[in-house]
C-alpha cells in the first residue's frame, strides 16, 4: 500500500458521555512525496477515496437481507459466513502509525464512521470509556491534543487500468509532472506526526458536536 500524508483537521471532542475523535483529510490538495530518494507530487481528486466505503455499505446491506430472508438454513448460514469474510475485506479502519496492532476504530465494530464531500473526506471515531481504552488510543488523544500528531494519511491501493491516475503538468511549471489519482481503495486511515499536504490544522477541544449522518454522499467508482 502507499501512504501520503496531509495536515488533517484533527480534534477530540465530547458527546454527551462519549469521547469523540474526529478529523478529515482534504481533496485537490498538491503534497510533495519523497521515498527513495525521488521526489514527486500528488493529489487526489474529489470523490477518489470513498469505492471501499460503498462497497461495505452494499455488503452490510445484502447481510442484513439475508438475515431477514427465509431461506434455509444451512444456505442462509452459508452466504453469511462469505459476507463476513468480504465485509472484513472491505473494512476501514482507523490506526496510529499505519500500525494495525495499534487500531482506533472501524466501520465493521460501528466506532467508524466516514462520510465524504466534494472538498474532503470525514471521519468520526467513538472512543472506548476511559477505564477500557486501550494505552495506544489514551497516547493517541494526548498526542492530538499535544499537536505531536497533526496529519492523517490514509493507506491505499490504486486499481489497475480503468483511468485510476494520471500524470497532468503543474500549473505554471510544466516540467514537473502532479500525480492525479482519480480511484483509489482506501484500507484504512492514520494519525500520523510528519504532514505532507497542506491547508488543514489541528485542534482539541471538549465541546458539544452534533453527530452527521453515519455516512455522507458517496461518489465512488464501480
Amino acid at each position: 500500500m502507499e501512504y501520503p500524508i496531509l495536515d488533517g483537521q484533527l480534534e477530540v471532542r465530547q458527546r454527551g458521555g462519549s469521547s469523540i475523535l474526529a478529523g478529515s483529510f482534504p481533496y485537490n490538495r498538491v503534497a510533495t512525496i519523497r521515498s527513495g530518494g525521488r521526489v514527486r507530487k500528488e493529489r487526489f481528486k474529489s470523490g477518489s477515496m470513498s469505492w471501499q466505503v460503498r462497497e461495505f455499505e452494499k455488503l452490510q446491506a445484502e447481510a442484513a437481507q439475508v438475515i431477514q430472508s427465509t431461506i434455509e438454513e444451512a444456505q442462509k448460514a452459508t452466504r453469511l459466513e462469505a459476507l463476513e469474510d468480504a465485509l472484513e475485506k472491505r473494512n476501514t479502519h482507523l490506526l496510529v502509525g499505519h500500525d494495525f496492532n495499534r487500531a482506533i476504530a472501524d466501520m465493521r465494530s460501528g466506532s467508524l464512521a466516514l462520510s465524504f464531500t466534494d472538498d474532503a473526506v470525514r471521519f468520526e471515531a467513538t472512543l472506548p470509556d476511559e477505564a477500557d481504552m486501550p494505552s495506544w488510543v489514551r497516547d493517541a488523544v494526548l498526542a492530538v491534543r499535544g499537536g505531536q500528531l497533526r496529519g492523517v494519511s490514509p493507506g491505499f491501493n490504486v486499481p489497475p487500468g480503468r483511468g485510476a491516475e494520471r500524470l497532468v503538468p503543474e500549473p505554471g511549471n510544466p516540467g514537473v509532472m502532479i500525480r492525479e489519482i482519480e480511484d483509489a481503495v482506501v484500507h484504512e486511515y492514520s494519525l500520523v506526526a510528519r504532514p505532507a499536504y497542506s491547508g488543514t490544522k489541528l485542534d482539541a477541544r471538549e465541546d458539544d458536536l452534533v453527530a452527521p449522518p453515519a455516512h455522507g454522499r458517496i461518489l465512488g467508482w464501480l
